[in-house]
């Protein structure tokens, strides 16, 4: 079962506050799904936002013991 958390408005769409809502949004659904079945987290970025920053902030949300965050860039 697919769950959208955490999202802001597309009303003023905004590559500003791309990195701080991520590094928000994947924690909580980590914990969302570490009390359910073990499930990956699939980020599905556009591709004007690949910045290293960001794909670097993905990779450092995989720890031993949560859910697994991958990346697909379209």
């Amino acid at each position: 079962m697919a769950r959208a958390i955490a999202l802001r408005q597309a009303v003023h769409p905004s590559a500003r506050e791309t990195a701080f809502n991520l590094e928000r949004v994947f924690p909580m659904a980590q914990r969302l799904i570490a009390a359910g079945p073990k499930a990956p987290i699939l980020a599905r970025l556009a591709s004007d936002f690949d910045s290293v920053r960001l794909l670097r902030g993905i990779e450092s949300c995989n720890r031993q013991g949560v859910g697994q965050v991958d990346w697909l860039i379209k």
